[in-house]
């Protein structure tokens, strides 16, 4: 009896066993992706033999990789996670990463890129999150953001990037993280902003960027956490009409002249603000 318990034990497992693997298989991924991933690791160097692109083989499915996930109905590639990858080297016009045109999430941060960003990034059309924080990049970010509209997330703190914001980055309507800290960026910030309705946290500090303090950062809708710290801002901060719902505001370590406006008054769920020189 206590056997025949047992078979029946054994056989319930495995029959869920076989479930769960017809309800949520590994998808098969697509070959035209496998081969764009495996040609970019190829034009990398790897400083590190336990890189996450150390389990990418030709003869497996790329969908089971590290750092590889894949829509499970389809098998395309939609996020490619290859933060902490010891990965060095340059992203040419051509490279083949931005032929994964399904990518929703890319994170390339904590490895060692240097060059340019090219303007193919544009070709990522359905990217949300976008990290390439703490690399080597040189240059300016390429004014590609008009095609990137669902981007939620964009997180380019200590990337070495240069030159002037792109125009394009303001007008984002699904934006709602922007971190551009630690880099080289400067002059001034946009006069007058469409865009960012749903951005809750905005940063740009230690960089070089200059001019006033424009009023659309006090009357976005959605921005909480506003941090412009260690710049060249010159102010004046302009005044401005209705509030939002910014809670904290940090403007320290600038060169901002003339008086507060009395708008700061209106902002009611202000709890901390900074213009330390």
């Amino acid at each position: 009896m206590g056997n025949l318990i047992l078979f029946c034990q054994i056989q319930c497992l495995l029959s869920l066993l076989l479930f769960v693997s017809i309800v949520n298989p590994t998808p098969l991924c697509l070959p035209n992706d496998k081969a764009a991933l495996l040609q970019f690791r190829n034009s990398m160097s790897i400083d590190d033999s336990q890189s996450k692109t150390n389990s990418w083989n030709e003869s497996t499915n790329c969908c089971s990789w590290e750092g590889v996930t894949c829509d499970k109905a389809t098998g395309q590639v939609i996020g490619l996670d290859l933060s902490h990858a010891s990965l060095s080297g340059s992203l040419p016009q051509n490279t083949s990463l931005f032929r994964l045109r399904n990518l929703e999430y890319l994170d390339l941060s904590w490895n060692s890129f240097t060059g340019s960003i090219p303007a193919s990034l544009g070709n990522l059309t359905k990217l949300t999150s976008l990290l390439l924080y703490v690399n080597n990049f040189e240059g300016q970010i390429p004014d590609v953001f008009g095609k990137l509209n669902k981007l939620t997330t964009l997180h380019f703190y200590g990337c070495n990037f240069s030159g002037q914001l792109p125009p394009s980055m303001f007008n984002l309507t699904q934006l709602t993280y922007l971190e551009l800290s630690s880099n080289r960026l400067e002059g001034p910030l946009p006069t007058n902003v469409t865009g960012l309705q749903n951005l809750n946290e905005f940063q740009s500090t230690d960089n070089l960027l200059t001019g006033g303090i424009p009023s659309w950062l006090f009357t976005l809708p959605s921005l909480q956490h506003l941090d412009l710290s260690n710049n060249r801002l010159t102010g004046p901060i302009n005044p401005f009409q209705k509030s939002n719902s910014i809670r904290h505001v940090y403007l320290p370590n600038n060169v901002i002249h003339g008086e507060i406006p009395t708008s700061f008054f209106n902002l009611a769920k202000l709890t901390e603000l900074d213009l330390s020189s």
